[in-house]
């Protein structure tokens, strides 16, 4: 395989040509398409990563569109995760140097779990790696990662993981803020779990053998919460990574701020009678699932409010009439957690 450019109504494109088979006109990348699909690409021509224009006789001409560029950023349609390449001159002839850290490369990147070279977990850790393999000093420092370092490699087909975490916590309030990952009814030991709210809350986990991690969280600011999952590469069964939000809501009721209910209960229902909506503040003790719901007079469920793992804190909900397709009438609102449960009479008006 070989690597050339050409000047082309002024742009400079750049192709790679098996000599006598192929030309920028039937091979150049600008006409391939690989839309979709996700690959990395290991070169070891020269040059194909120069971080500045540079000058070549013969054949070769200057390129501000380097193989790095055109795989990664440049062409839209041939898109690539990552390409690692030469900046300068590889040293590739005849199964030279270049090819020695190449296969040392490929060695950590897919090495067999009985191979006494544990596979990397990233493209950066595998191409950093290698060079320390290899001693060759001018090809070290000549190749380079262009894309994501932190890419994880799939080397079988990823599941999907499940992950339970609470959708809301109050502001100002210290919560355990618990993450459950499972896949079915089994805990995934070892994945990271990361929560994020800018400026306020960065906190990083790994679940145990039941696939719980446990946070203490204070959050400063109302806002989202990004909790992210992703588990390190293995050899046994690889996951999709996942992410989910938790939103800080203002904390209200009878309780001061930075105050953790003693019982599950209501602290503030209303106005009722209930023209366009009402307004519920309530009191969570412990972490759980808790459900609010709307009951008729004759104790059947007319609207299930929200149904959500709660941190124990102080909660708002301002629920609108008009989200609710319920006639005017005299409901009751049920709290429940963990086998308790209380109730207030709301009352619907036209």
């Amino acid at each position: 395989m070989n690597f050339a450019s050409k000047s082309t109504g002024g742009w400079w494109k750049v192709w790679a040509y098996n000599r006598g088979h192929e030309n920028d006109f039937n091979a150049g990348l600008q006409y391939c398409n690989t839309t979709g699909q996700h690959y990395i690409v290991y070169d070891i021509g020269c040059y194909t990563a120069a971080f500045d224009p540079f000058v070549y006789h013969g054949s070769f001409y200057p390129s501000d569109t380097t193989m790095a560029d055109a795989y990664t950023d440049f062409y839209s349609t041939t898109l690539g995760i990552a390409h690692l390449g030469n900046t300068r001159n590889g040293l590739w002839v005849g199964g030279g140097p270049s090819f020695s850290l190449q296969q040392a490369f490929w060695v950590l990147f897919f090495a067999d779990p009985g191979s006494p070279s544990a596979p990397a977990a990233a493209l950066g850790a595998a191409e950093g790696l290698s060079k320390v393999a290899y001693q060759q000093n001018y090809v070290r420092h000549a190749h380079n990662l262009f894309g994501s370092p932190e890419l994880e490699p799939w080397v079988i087909s990823p599941d999907r993981m499940s992950v339970q975490a609470p959708s809301s916590i109050p502001q100002g309030v210290q919560v355990q803020f618990q993450v459950q990952v499972t896949h079915g009814q089994t805990g995934i030991p070892g994945v990271r779990v990361c929560l994020h709210k800018s400026g306020d809350i960065y906190q990083v986990g790994v679940t145990n053998s039941s696939g719980i991690v446990q946070f203490v969280v204070c959050a400063e600011t109302p806002g989202i919460i990004l909790i992210t999952c992703t588990y390190p590469r293995t050899w046994i069964q690889q996951y999709l990574p996942h992410q989910k939000t938790c939103t800080v809501v203002p904390a209200f009721g009878d309780g001061p701020m930075g105050e953790v209910p003693q019982e599950l209960g209501f602290t503030a229902v209303g106005p009722s009678p209930a023209f366009s909506g009402f307004t519920v503040q309530y009191g969570v003790p412990v972490q759980g699932r808790v459900r609010l719901q709307l009951h008729d007079v004759q104790g059947r469920v007319a609207v299930v409010v929200s149904d959500e793992e709660l941190a124990p804190g102080y909660y708002r909900q301002d629920i609108s009439k008009w989200a609710l397709p319920l006639p005017a009438g005299v409901y009751f609102l049920a709290l429940a957690q963990n086998g308790n449960r209380v109730t207030r009479k709301v009352t619907l008006v036209e």
